[in-house]
């Protein structure tokens, strides 16, 4: 791929691409109204590839669904996501339409069941290069047929105008993973957001994954929040890292001192289950406990009952998200310093 186009500042130095600021979530279940985001605060800035981790149900995906209001009728977003100075929250139907696409693209963690069974690829591509295509600029299906094909070969798919032709059925998992972002790029977005993309591949495919997400960065210029539960895809990957826990953000910071110098319990817990292969004899430490369910949080700190280093304000405030420098935020009452 080319890489003639530069990447904008590096973070810290621009305006944010998207900046979320006290997004709360909550769903109307059968008992009541539940909440599953408690006061997210995140933001990415121009080029930068974000990588957003933690446990199983913390809230990552429906931070990403918020953010372009996939979520229902069921559920009540609040708080303010504010893209390219627009508040994201205050556009009807049509209005967050005409930004899904062209300004944030979104690409999730099983293309089998996103893409559709009875279509081929092509007509799926094609599709959506003619959603993000300007109403007043009509192209000639052969045209469109042409740039779809063109997607396909940046990607990484040989043979692309076969495989315009095949079903989802017919391709690897890999291929269907390269063909949704395909559709993705098709409107040339300036934020992708790829939730869990190299889940259920093998490890050959996930390096060719990641890399063409690296690469599509460098050409195109665009953002990239990256949800995974692997940390070793986020130190590959990203720039810099949000953990969450429990709907919140509890660190954020450069990847390279999140790894090095983790402060939260939580972060230094999730660092320390992992196996490490500069260490022969490093026993793993596990996290002792379980995620409490959303109705049964407790009144402070959420991660409190299974941390170490907890003190006694931490079962009855929970900290806020503050800067701690090195371009650092922690909300943490205790947080902890050194190596692990």
């Amino acid at each position: 791929m080319s890489t003639a186009s530069s990447i904008p500042e590096p973070c810290g130095q621009a305006t944010p691409l998207l900046q979320i600021k006290d997004l709360t979530v909550d769903f109307d279940l059968p008992g009541g109204w539940s909440r599953c985001l408690h006061g997210v605060n995140l933001e990415i800035d121009p080029g930068e590839i974000l990588g957003l981790v933690g446990e199983s149900g913390c809230g990552k995906s429906v931070t990403c669904m918020a953010t372009l209001q996939l979520l229902g009728p069921k559920a009540l977003v609040q708080g303010q996501i504010t893209f390219e100075r627009q508040n994201l929250l205050d556009l009807d139907e049509k209005g967050i339409t005409a930004v899904r696409g062209s300004g944030i693209a979104m690409i999730f963690q099983d293309p089998v069941s996103s893409l559709n069974p009875v279509h081929t690829i092509g007509r799926q591509i094609v599709e959506s290069i003619r959603m993000n295509v300007s109403a007043n600029n009509s192209r000639a299906v052969s045209q469109v047929r042409k740039t779809a094909e063109q997607l396909l070969t940046r990607i990484g798919i040989p043979e692309a105008q076969q495989r315009l032709k095949a079903y989802p059925h017919q391709l690897s998992g890999g291929m269907n993973q390269r063909a949704m972002i395909a559709m993705a790029l098709a409107g040339r977005p300036r934020l992708l957001i790829a939730d869990e993309p190299t889940t259920a591949l093998d490890v050959t495919i996930q390096a060719q994954i990641l890399e063409l997400i690296k690469d599509l960065r460098t050409e195109l210029g665009m953002s990239i929040i990256l949800v995974t539960h692997d940390l070793s895809v986020v130190a590959e990957t990203c720039d810099r890292m949000a953990v969450m826990y429990c709907g919140r953000i509890v660190e954020e910071g450069p990847v390279q001192h999140m790894f090095s110098d983790p402060r939260h319990p939580y972060t230094r817990g999730l660092l320390t289950s992992l196996p490490r292969i500069d260490r022969r004899s490093r026993p793993l430490v596990p996290i002792k406990g379980s995620v409490p369910a959303p109705d049964e949080m407790p009144p402070g700190c959420a991660f409190a009952p299974r941390c170490q280093f907890a003190l006694d304000e931490c079962a009855n405030r929970h900290p806020a998200l503050v800067s701690m420098g090195e371009e650092r935020r922690i909300a943490c009452f205790n947080p902890q310093r050194g190596e692990i």
